[in-house]
């Protein structure tokens, strides 16, 4: 039985309060634990498939200076391991701080969680006393890159999530996964994102990439932290500076938190304009039944167009980004990514307000349907998987889009092909489909797959054709309207 989850996106807690309840992984390791006792399984892998770990959605980074951030020096894909040692020693830092704010969620992973009504260890335990063995398997991803470019990180990241020492035989590298026990193929899917993977387009139908691609760094990080982190820090000083009382400034900072949630990730800079329109409007301080003036209202509005142009400029500033648009700025007609990036700096600067980031955000859509942008890469990239013309792998999953997703591919004599996305554990923020409003809920996924001799488990006569069935959990929450 292979149980797959991804996305956790475990953080230390100095962006936000992002971290998902322990009791929701309790409640999950519950029901998986009694699915293998029922199934008789007699293994049961836990493939974490990226992004369990984010270490660069932290505000630690500003402790240090830029030349000792990951991305400090502007020719760091040339040589992708030769970080500072202050920059290993930070990392360090802030896989640590993770590890201390997630403690009960780990000891859930690693399965050593006791006491309580779960009983997880002990009932982990009766399996392994029987036949079952039980293994951790991980494929890092995105935000957990520095796993594949530091060796503390690395080893302490194994120890994290208890995962299973030595070569693991379905596992042919640290980044595909391929089981033809449970008929999987899996990876954590940047690859098929030019925001995140720097070796995007390379060899994209084969699926094979070079190892130095995941080690490179991609603009992806560089927003998330340089952007998305450092926006409401920033929103946050000018307020203080501006003299405007402390529960408004708490309330604000930790609306404007929530931007990395944001999907899809290009929607985060209207999203920004957004939450500005809904404060203007608005007669209470944001997530709470307080009531502000007009002119706190007003002030806070400006402030926060004003900290968006800023970091905005800031952020194209930086010696990385401006080497990774000259080499991502493709001439001629289309609309490439550094296209993309160059607009919304000028939009930020120009501090455009909602409707106009709604007609700029159609014309892209246009613009990316005339020159042919394929809009679901990873789906495309799994309809091509070299390893789907075997009859013995039937799925291939992927994360890091944040959306469950299950899709049938083709069937291939007489087998049927799957890809599903293994989703999220995390709040979202959608952009409607006006390009205007955003409606925010969260959501859980885990993926199951059995072998055949567990499919089978149950059946008096079992059919000879029967095995490698899969089934899916996803879970969504909306508790209540904008305050």
């Amino acid at each position: 039985m292979l149980v797959v989850i991804s996305d956790l996106h475990f953080v230390d807690g100095t962006a936000g309060d992002h971290n998902v309840s322990c009791d929701a992984f309790l409640i999950w390791m519950d029901d998986v634990l009694t699915l293998a006792e029922d199934k008789k399984a007699k293994t049961l892998d836990f493939l974490f498939l990226g992004d369990i770990f984010d270490l660069i959605r932290t505000a630690k980074w500003f402790d240090v200076p830029l030349a000792d951030r990951p991305w400090g020096d502007p020719d760091i894909n040339e040589h992708p391991t030769t970080l500072t040692n202050a920059c290993r020693a930070k990392a360090l830092e802030i896989l640590e701080a993770i590890a201390t704010e997630t403690k009960s969620h780990l000891e859930v992973l690693r399965g050593e969680h006791s006491g309580g009504r779960h009983r997880v260890a002990e009932r982990l335990k009766a399996l392994t006393d029987g036949e079952t063995t039980v293994r951790r398997l991980y494929v890092p991803g995105n935000h957990d890159r520095l796993y594949v470019v530091d060796s503390a990180i690395r080893k302490r990241v194994d120890e994290l999530l208890g995962l299973t020492p030595g070569p693991i035989t379905d596992s042919p590298s640290d980044h595909l996964y391929a089981s033809e026990a449970h008929g999987v193929v899996a990876r954590h899917g940047h690859e098929f994102d030019v925001w995140n993977f720097e070796g995007y387009g390379r060899s994209k139908q084969s699926g094979q990439y070079d190892p130095l691609d995941y080690q490179r760094v991609p603009i992806g990080d560089v927003i998330t932290t340089e952007l998305v982190v450092r926006l409401p820090m920033e929103v946050r000083d000018r307020l203080r500076a501006a003299g405007v009382r402390a529960n408004i400034v708490d309330g604000v900072y930790a609306r404007l938190q929530n931007i990395e949630n944001v999907r899809p990730t290009t929607a985060a800079i209207p999203w920004i304009w957004y939450e500005a329109g809904a404060m203007s409007g608005s007669g209470h301080v944001p997530g709470t039944a307080t009531p502000w003036s007009d002119t706190e209202r007003d002030a806070v509005v400006t402030i926060v167009q004003e900290a968006a142009g800023a970091v905005g400029h800031d952020f194209m500033s930086l010696p990385f980004v401006r080497r990774w648009i000259r080499e991502h700025d493709v001439w001629g007609f289309g609309w490439d990514e550094a296209d993309k990036l160059q607009a919304i700096h000028r939009l930020l600067r120009a501090g455009f307000g909602i409707r106009g980031l709604s007609k700029f955000l159609e014309m892209a859509e246009f613009v990316q349907r005339l020159t042919g942008h394929e809009d679901d890469p990873q789906r495309g990239a799994a309809f091509n998987e070299p390893l789907l013309a075997s009859a013995d792998h039937h799925y291939v999953v992927c994360g890091h889009t944040h959306q469950f997703e299950q899709v049938a591919l083709k069937v291939v004599n007489g087998h049927e092909k799957l890809y599903l996305n293994s989703g999220t554990w995390r709040p979202r923020f959608f952009l409607a489909d006006n390009k205007r409003d955003f409606v925010e809920w969260k959501e859980m996924t885990y993926l199951v797959f059995f072998a055949q001799d567990e499919d089978l488990s149950g059946f008096e006569n079992p059919p000879r054709s029967k095995g490698r069935s899969m089934l899916t959990w996803t879970g969504t929450m909306l508790k209540r309207g904008r305050p």
